[in-house]
């Protein structure tokens, strides 16, 4: 099983314009709208699949930011600390409306369908996707989720999570174990796996 990466460019802000944000001048947050609003939506975007939540959501992340622009440490990217923003309301969004693992971003991979005795269609192997990542662990989820769907590094996945880096990569290890376990469990022909 492979799952496909998109390598994404490197968002850089400009030091001036960082500076200038946490001194909480309004055209250096303007600035940084412009330059990570799109990065930011597509991020929500994958995880609510719903282009008018994720509207909304934008628009609050954004107030979040501006507002937390003086607690900004600049140790970290500020790319890394508006992501962990956008995950954070993300997710405390869709666990109050009880729909994590059906709002969850689509997995593309390719498959060996010789062991399986009907063949899978795209639309079922996301359907089987959702239901095994309901059966992971949510902190397992997350990492394997921003690793392996957002190709996030292990350090930024740290930095966004306030974990360390090698719960990073044992979650990420025992997240990616439970998820093969439950796939060979689907395409070998068990589909009565049950949903939390």
């Amino acid at each position: 099983m492979t799952i496909m990466k998109v390598k994404k460019k490197e968002i850089i802000i400009d030091e001036k314009v960082v500076k200038s944000f946490q001194a909480g001048e309004l055209w250096a947050f303007e600035k940084i709208y412009q330059e990570i609003s799109s990065f930011i939506y597509n991020v929500v975007l994958k995880m609510t699949k719903s282009p008018e939540e994720t509207e909304d959501l934008t628009h609050d992340i954004f107030i979040k930011i501006y507002n937390s622009s003086k607690k900004f440490n600049r140790s970290v990217k500020l790319t890394t600390w508006a992501y962990r923003i956008a995950i954070n309301h993300t997710l405390n969004h869709i666990k109050r409306k009880k729909t994590l693992i059906t709002k969850l971003s689509e997995v593309f991979f390719h498959r060996d369908n010789h062991n399986s005795e009907e063949p899978v269609g795209d639309s079922d192997i996301r359907e089987i996707v959702h239901r095994i990542l309901s059966k992971i662990k949510p902190e397992f989820r997350i990492c394997l989720i921003l690793r392996e769907f957002e190709d996030q590094s292990y350090h930024d996945i740290a930095d966004i999570l306030k974990i360390s880096l090698g719960t990073v990569k044992s979650r990420i290890s025992r997240g990616k174990t439970e998820f093969l376990r439950f796939y060979k469990i689907f395409i070998g022909g068990n589909h009565h796996v049950q949903n939390n």
